[in-house]
């Protein structure tokens, strides 16, 4: 969709006349009747677009309104207000769609999981369901099933089918998170086989659709590596010991398939098997550690041990720069096992910076932080969060070190490069590893890393990055007298507190 065909149906499902938002935007009606029609276009820079955006979000009096406008623009429905405002901007500027852009504000956005209360009645049981309708109502049905277990239940579920059927009812994509939702909160499991071999659109989309339940722990995402003829395709949902439904389809004839259930016990038990030698055959998509999990500092120390060219993004200076006397001043504050990682992180991350001995390009995309807030010790340490499990802030003289660090590493490493980004701060920490692997670092609770191994999405990945380093471009000269006007003003400050 054009910039003007997503203005105009924005306005139309928000019921907002030209003359309304012009009055709210102090502009002339024509102009907006122009956006609408495609004859003016709104510059991508526009100080109008966020706050006409957030008029219009305001404007969405109601849940069915409020469901029908997070479905347009590719939002959760449980993201926050202000998440949401970001992400109608983004899916107005973008024409093509800006696909891990949008997935990594859906990182930074992720919240606890919703408590909200569905009805648990039992659905009228059915052998055979028909075309997508068909399909959806299957689901449901199978999902009230799993809450009507006296326990938690383990759903197992994969598909190579075209996902439309999810998309095409906004009514049943929030029935079908929130009775996810319910099953995870009774301490169910889910075990999911994505297929990577959609196009990168679609299978961003997959992705992002889970992404709010990743945060829980209770998901694990597989993908299966190897190509398939795209022929003859399956859905198979499964219940162990319970029920379970599937559906076979030729080639893109999946809106007039047959679903099945069943809940024969022996036909149930064929499923299961069917399923877990399929997984067998497949790797993790994206891996995901908690604090409380065993294999956090391991990953922690996997993610040091890379050998080949990489970029950075992160909200403040990174924990690969940071200076010996921070990392001292750490000490203590946590339990031994933790300490000694952020000894042994720290130690290897600064020889990466300065060793490097294949001379790979290492690109950090940092953002600058207000001279008033470090003076105020305001500004958080990179990955501290992630290690202590609460933020941690720079003392004024400890930020200034670490500028002068990155101003000598500048100087000396010649694969050591530095890119500032005025945006402001993402809630993430993100590094690509080109061709091997993605981190990416939540640094707001709750407190999470992910690994995505996956080669197609680590390359959309490593673009990602390569296109936001050449929009903002710079030559390592003006870097460096920024850093270093950046210190001077926060010494001004020191002086006159």
């Amino acid at each position: 969709m054009t910039f003007s065909e997503k203005f105009d149906f924005l306005l139309k499902l928000t019921g907002t006349s030209n003359s309304v938002l012009a009055r709210h935007m102090r502009l002339d009606p024509s102009y907006i009747s122009r956006l609408r029609h495609g004859s003016r276009s709104l510059p991508r820079d526009s100080e109008y677009l966020p706050k006409l955006c957030a008029f219009l979000l305001r404007q969405c009096a109601g849940e069915e309104l409020r469901r029908a406008l997070c479905q347009a623009v590719g939002a959760a429905d449980a993201v926050t207000d202000e998440s949401l405002e970001r992400q109608i901007v983004r899916w107005l500027c973008d024409e093509e769609g800006d696909l891990v852009g949008a997935l990594l504000s859906d990182f930074s956005a992720m919240a606890p999981a919703p408590k909200k209360q569905v009805d648990q009645s039992t659905q009228n049981e059915a052998l055979a369901f028909y075309g997508d309708e068909g399909r959806r109502q299957s689901t449901i049905a199978l999902f009230n099933l799993a809450l009507q277990q006296p326990g938690p239940v383990t759903l197992l579920l994969y598909s190579d089918e075209d996902a439309a059927w999810m998309n095409k009812s906004s009514s049943f994509s929030y029935e079908w998170s929130t009775l996810l939702w319910q099953i995870i909160l009774r301490g169910g499991k889910v075990k999911v086989i994505h297929k990577v071999s959609r196009n990168i659109d679609e299978m961003f989309d997959v992705i992002r659709r889970w992404l709010p339940f990743y945060a829980s722990g209770a998901i694990e995402p597989y993908y299966y590596p190897r190509l398939r003829d795209g022929i003859y395709k399956r859905t198979l949902s499964v219940i162990p010991g319970v029920a379970a439904a599937f559906s076979t389809s030729i080639g893109p004839q999946t809106g007039v398939a047959t679903t099945f259930m069943t809940r024969e016990r022996q036909a149930v038990d064929s499923f299961t098997n069917e399923f877990s030698s399929y997984v067998a055959l497949c790797r993790p998509l994206i891996e995901f550690f908690q604090m409380t999990s065993p294999a956090y500092l391991e990953t922690f120390q996997e993610y040091l041990d890379r050998n080949t060219g990489s970029v950075l993004e992160s909200d403040s200076l990174s924990l690969t720069t940071v200076p010996q006397k921070v990392i001292r001043r750490l000490e203590g504050r946590t339990d031994p096992t933790v300490e000694a990682a952020l000894k042994r992180i720290h130690a290897a991350w600064s020889s990466w910076v300065t060793g490097n001995p294949s001379g790979q390009p290492i690109c950090h995309i940092l953002r600058l932080a207000r001279p008033e807030d470090v003076a105020a010790g305001k500004v958080p340490i990179s990955c501290a969060g992630l290690l202590l499990g609460q933020p941690v802030y720079y003392e004024p003289e400890e930020y200034c070190a670490q500028l002068e660090h990155i101003l000598r590493l500048m100087e000396t490493c010649p694969w050591f490069q530095v890119v500032l980004h005025d945006a402001p701060a993402a809630g993430y920490s993100l590094h690509v590893f080109e061709e091997q692997e993605v981190y990416i670092f939540k640094e707001q609770p709750p407190y999470i890393i992910f690994r995505i191994r996956e080669g197609n999405t680590v390359m959309a990945f490593w673009d990602y990055l390569q296109r936001l380093q050449e929009e903002l471009v710079q030559d390592s000269g003006t870097v460096a007298e920024r850093i270093r006007g950046c210190l001077k003003k926060i010494r001004a400050l020191q002086k006159e507190a």
